[in-house]
Order: structure tokens, then C-alpha cells, then sequence
């Protein structure tokens, strides 16, 4: 005599969706850059400005502000992946890089040598 089990999950029914995502676009994030910024030579040129223009209406204050901190510390842009997230270190993005590269290298040529280095 020959018994067929039925499992436990015998009424459990399963849909599944092929769904595509759009990526999304990474974002642009600007900020200043401090690294060659010299507070005296800033000050410097700021008191300068200041002795030959006019500043007593604020908009002139803020436009000749920002043009003199535009010269000593000027605005850049970087663009910020968007599945960003604020705890991956510099260290552990280049080790991703890393890893899909070696990745990509791997799937283009499967030989040992690249999937020794992917692994």
C-alpha cells in the first residue's frame, strides 16, 4: 500500500508579482568648501569691501558678504547616491566599489583567479 502525505500547508495559497522599480536619481547636495579658508585674509577683505561701499541697507551686507565668502570658500556640489544612508562610512562605500567591481570582472571572465579575488 503506497500513502501520500499532504503537507501541513495544504491550503496556503501563494501570488507573486513580477514588479519592476525605478531607480532613483541621486540627489545634489552643495556645501562649502573650508579646506583652504583662512579666517584672517577673509576678515581681511571683508573689512576692506567695507571701508569703500556702502553698507547700510542689508541686501547690500548679504551681496557683498557672500561674494567675499564665495572667493575664500566657494560652494561645490556633490551628488549623493540615493539608497544613501547615513551610516556607511567613506571606508565601507570603497569597499563596495570594490567588491562590484571585482564582481563585474568576475561575471565578464569566470576564470579562478577572478572569483578568488571576488570571494
Amino acid at each position: 500500500m503506497k500513502m501520500t502525505w499532504l503537507s501541513d500547508f495544504h491550503k496556503l495559497v501563494i501570488t507573486v508579482f513580477k514588479t519592476t522599480m525605478l531607480n532613483s536619481k541621486p540627489k545634489e547636495v552643495f556645501y562649502r568648501d573650508y579646506k583652504n579658508f583662512d579666517i584672517n585674509k577673509f576678515n581681511c577683505h571683508l573689512n576692506m569691501i567695507y571701508e569703500i561701499t556702502n553698507l547700510s541697507e542689508y541686501k547690500n551686507f548679504e551681496k557683498t558678504y557672500i561674494s567675499v565668502l564665495d572667493q575664500h570658500a566657494p560652494c561645490k556640489k556633490k551628488l549623493i547616491r540615493a539608497n544613501h544612508a547615513p551610516y556607511v562610512s567613506k571606508f565601507l562605500r570603497k569597499a563596495i566599489m570594490k567588491r562590484s567591481t571585482l564582481e563585474k570582472k568576475y561575471y565578464k571572465k569566470p576564470t579562478e583567479t577572478n572569483l578568488r579575488a571576488y570571494k
